[in-house]
Formats: C-alpha cells, sequence, structure tokens
C-alpha cells in the first residue's frame, strides 16, 4: 500500500486551514495520506466513507471524523450531494512559544498516543456547535476570527482528549 505523506502545512500564512468541499458518488476520493498536522471531516450534506485506522466507515450530517497526526486516511466515496468542510491545523500553532502546558500535556498526548481517540463523533451535538462556530468565523473573517476559531479548536480538541480518557 502506497501513503502518500504531506510534508509542508499547505497554508504558510495561517496555521488553520478551513475548505468547503462538495462531491457526489462520481467524485473519486482520494490515495492514502498522512501528514503532521490534525484534520477534520465535518459533513453537512450527504455522506463520506472514510479509511481511518485500517477499517472505513460512513459519517453523515452532523457526524465528524477526527485524523489525528500521521494517521493513514482517505476518503473512498461519496453520496450525491455531498457537502462537508475540511478543517487542518498544526498543533504546534496553538502553542503559545516556549515549551508550555499546552505542549507537554495535551500535544505530546495526541501526537504519542494517537490509537486512543476515538476517530468518528455521531451527531455530538456541542462538537457540531463548535464546527458551526469555526466555520462561520473563518467564512466571515470578522474582526476576531482567529481568536474565535483557535477558541473553538481548543473546544473540539478538549472534547476529544476528554473522550479519551472515557474509555
Amino acid at each position: 500500500m502506497d501513503i502518500y505523506y504531506e510534508n509542508d502545512f499547505k497554508e504558510i500564512n495561517s496555521p488553520i486551514i478551513v475548505s468547503k468541499r462538495e462531491a457526489s458518488r462520481k467524485t473519486p476520493g482520494c490515495g492514502i495520506n498522512m501528514h503532521e498536522y490534525v484534520e477534520f471531516y465535518y459533513i453537512i450534506t450527504g455522506g463520506i466513507e472514510v479509511f481511518c485506522n485500517g477499517a472505513s466507515e460512513w459519517i453523515y450530517p452532523g457526524d465528524i471524523a477526527f485524523i489525528n497526526w500521521c494517521q493513514p486516511h482517505k476518503s473512498l466515496c461519496f453520496l450525491d450531494d455531498t457537502l462537508y468542510y475540511i478543517v487542518q491545523f498544526d498543533l504546534n500553532s496553538l502553542s503559545c512559544g516556549n515549551y508550555d502546558v499546552f505542549q507537554t500535556k495535551y500535544v505530546t498526548r495526541l501526537i504519542s498516543d494517537t490509537g486512543l481517540f476515538k476517530t468518528y463523533f455521531r451527531e455530538d451535538k456541542i462538537l457540531k456547535s463548535l464546527f458551526e462556530t469555526l466555520v462561520y468565523e473563518y467564512e466571515n473573517k470578522l474582526f476576531t476570527y482567529e481568536l474565535s476559531v483557535q477558541a473553538a479548536i481548543f473546544n473540539i480538541l478538549a472534547i476529544i482528549i476528554n473522550s479519551a480518557e472515557d474509555q
């Protein structure tokens, strides 16, 4: 199995990328890839079959797929009229500079214990609300949008980390 490794974060000017995408049954999936940043699939309409952690699952409106740092993954196929967002960010960009608490307590855990964390979150109302806020702020670019987007990401990461603690 060939894995495409992305070694550069795509957008140098921003540590966070939010991409709105549309797909249908005819849209080809992507090749297996991995990268040193976190990625989320947030589904608005339709559905995507996502391969991650050696297995594939369908995600639907309101569902979120969490692709952790350096996890091989790919989108296999789509339903008609699929609208979704891919949110990508570099964990290191969220730290306060020096090797801080965020880095030692959370980033190190996320990148060293990747198997502990759930990949799929089904119809989680709190996560859905956080993604709605993140997308709204990113797309509208209000004066404080960077703060709002980072706040949403911190809250999303807290839910993901806490879900691993609950298992």
